[in-house]
């Protein structure tokens, strides 16, 4: 059996990246977002969506938390297979 690839879309917690988020996870794959956000924005999200969706908190601007981003997303969904670039 294949593992669904898993996509990284940068600012995915609301408007278009969202969009983006949701039909990617209707079309089965794993999806990880980041976004200058609240904290419960995100815990709605991770509720709504389940455990084939990771988000977090982030900035692209920092990139010692943008790695610490990728690491976590590798570490919960496995290798980043594509990436949206939203933010901005």
């Amino acid at each position: 059996m294949i593992s669904p690839k898993t996509v990284l879309v940068s600012g995915g917690t609301r408007g278009l990246g969202l969009a983006t988020v949701e039909q990617l996870l209707k079309n089965g794959y794993r999806v990880a977002t980041f976004g200058r956000t609240s904290s419960a924005t995100i815990s709605a999200l991770s509720e709504r969506f389940g455990s084939q969706f990771w988000a977090s908190t982030g900035d692209l601007s920092d990139p010692e938390g943008l790695k610490q981003i990728v690491n976590s997303v590798e570490n919960e969904l496995g290798p980043i297979w594509g990436l949206v670039n939203n933010a901005g």
